[in-house]
């Protein structure tokens, strides 16, 4: 996926971050690390799911928008 196919679901920051091998385009194990990273951080209580309060969170809510 490249930046325009992004839109706006990850910002350049989260995107250029994402992208290790700074090719301009995330891989599949890059997006899904982006995914792994912002679901991590938004399971606030790491039981490995994330409630309605954790998904309410700026990391929940980062991530809902990834997944659209």
């Amino acid at each position: 996926m490249d930046r325009k196919e992004a839109g706006s679901r990850i910002d350049r920051k989260e995107f250029s971050a994402a992208d290790a091998d700074h090719d301009g385009a995330l891989s599949k194990d890059e997006y899904l690390a982006l995914v792994e990273k912002l679901f991590k951080k938004a399971d606030t209580n790491n039981d490995g799911t994330l409630d309605a309060k954790e998904m309410r969170s700026k990391a929940g809510r980062a991530l809902e928008r990834l997944l659209r």
